[in-house]
């Protein structure tokens, strides 16, 4: 596991990304106005983006257990309202949801 300040950016980057996923995000990483379809399309993409593979390696560097992170955050309930909502989703992005909640769904 990364020390010092690989750790805390691991961190930082997941925070940042949960907190996007609830809506929680003060946007300042973002660049001009943002409109609550620009939040909503963000919120989604944090909430698919923590389901993904890219994100493991951040909760590995972090020392949180994938899975474990996701089943306490809440992932489970924002990724299937995404799927409910009837949003325009990619195919990649409706696999990483159902592949997500499929693994979850002994932990939820």
């Amino acid at each position: 596991m990364p020390q010092g300040g690989a750790r805390g950016l691991a961190v930082a980057v997941v925070t940042h990304a949960m907190k996007e996923m609830r809506g929680e995000s003060t946007g300042a990483l973002a660049v001009g106005p943002r409109g609550p379809l620009d939040r909503r399309r963000e919120r989604i993409k944090a909430c698919v983006w923590l389901g993904t593979s890219a994100a493991s390696v951040f909760f590995d560097a972090s020392g949180v257990e994938q899975r474990y992170a996701l089943s306490h955050m809440g992932w489970a309930k924002h990724a299937g309202d995404i799927l409910s909502a009837g949003v325009c989703l990619t195919l990649k992005e409706i696999r990483v949801l159902e592949l997500g909640l499929d693994e979850l769904g002994a932990d939820t």
